[in-house]
């Protein structure tokens, strides 16, 4: 009886432990895109930034409107089929965009891609993360009569 119950409380203190472990790792990565827009004086980043623009149906332009390049960039199009466009780009400079033609799956809702990269070319530093929205066709507010 004293066995089952030090294994059961042995088992809900690991569980709370890697519940704590989730948790915090969650808050980091929400509040990561956030932080890294500011610097520590309260002035803009002025790394790479990371800006996607809905060109028209499935079209949608992948931009860097920071003032320097992009280094080991990654993209996480979750369910999305990729017609166009690459995943993994080693260099975005300024200014520079990608095209890509991205397809909603039929039975998922995709609502965001998630874009990793590094500020320095031998992408040792710890990625930046970006989460940004991606709007449907329906979308826009063209098409909607607004």
């Amino acid at each position: 009886m004293e066995f089952a119950l030090s294994a059961a409380a042995i088992a809900a203190l690991l569980l709370a432990i890697w519940a704590a472990w989730y948790v915090r790792r969650a808050v980091a990565d929400l509040g990561r895109s956030a932080r890294e827009s500011l610097s520590r004086d309260g002035r803009e980043w002025a790394g790479a930034r990371f800006r996607l623009d809905h060109v028209s149906h499935h079209r949608y332009l992948l931009r860097n409107d920071g003032t320097s390049a992009a280094y080991g960039i990654r993209v996480d199009v979750g369910e999305l089929v990729v017609h166009e466009g690459s995943v993994m780009l080693k260099r975005l400079a300024p200014g520079q965009s990608v095209r890509y033609l991205l397809i909603q799956p039929l039975l998922v809702r995709v609502d965001e891609i998630v874009v990793r990269w590094h500020d320095r070319p031998e992408c040792l530093d710890s990625p930046r993360v970006a989460r940004l929205p991606l709007h449907a066709a329906s979308d826009h507010p063209e098409r909607q009569g607004a």
